[in-house]
């Protein structure tokens, strides 16, 4: 709405808004139309965690990570409110399922993608950059940095124009939700209440602490 009428629009992430500003523009109920989107998208990320599992573990693994994930309360709430963190989560999963096969551009791109969709999401192009340098490789951070460029240097280039600050609501962003301790979705709760909760959320959850002791005492690279 060029800021005429979104709530603290100049600091979201353009790329959620924007998809969901296409239903409007095709006059469809966007809260029905999101809805839809974000269940397509809660699917994706389903399947996504079992292939990840498949492809770093084992069957059973993907199994059990997807129906830990598919039955998570947090899940289920986020995607009835239509927030960021489920198409942001689904692109994350396509960014690592993609690096997981070698796609080093496509992994980037979708990191950055992303990125787009909710600002914190973009720690995983370091993530991603660490593994690749830990497998001992060098070439594949080219193709990897130069797919989250494009749509990085996108959105940079649309703040100047629009803001006349490439950065400006990147730092509007970080003022405002130091402002409140947090964000909506934590109700004004500091970010560290997330690792809690995630025990509160399953109790099958806490059986994640064995399975890391597991993977630390049978180490491989690949984990």
């Amino acid at each position: 709405s060029a800021g005429s009428a979104g709530l603290w629009e100049h600091i979201r992430p353009v790329l959620w808004p924007l998809i969901i500003g296409f239903g409007w523009f095709l006059k469809l109920n966007i809260v029905l139309f999101a809805r839809i989107l974000e269940s397509f998208l809660f699917l994706a990320s389903v399947g996504l965690v079992y292939a990840l599992g498949v492809q770093w573990f084992s069957r059973r693994a993907g199994v059990v990570a997807s129906i830990l994930w598919a039955f998570s309360s947090i899940v289920f709430y986020l995607g009835f409110h239509e927030y960021t963190e489920l198409p942001a989560i689904a692109f994350v999963l396509a960014a690592l399922f993609a690096f997981a096969r070698q796609h080093w551009f496509l992994s980037g791109l979708l990191a950055g993608i992303a990125f787009l969709t909710k600002f914190p999401a973009g720690v995983f192009i370091v993530v991603i950059g660490i593994a690749v340098i830990s497998q001992k490789k060098l070439k594949p951070l080219i193709p990897l940095g130069l797919g989250f460029a494009i749509p990085a240097a996108a959105f940079l280039i649309f703040n100047q124009v629009v803001y006349g600050e490439m950065l400006g609501p990147l730092v509007a962003a970080r003022e405002s939700i130091l402002s409140v301790l947090g964000c909506n979705v934590l109700r004004f709760n500091p970010w560290w209440r997330y690792f809690s909760w995630i025990f509160f959320d399953n109790w099958l959850n806490a059986l994640a602490l064995l399975g890391l002791g597991a993977v630390v005492l049978s180490w491989k690279r690949q984990y």
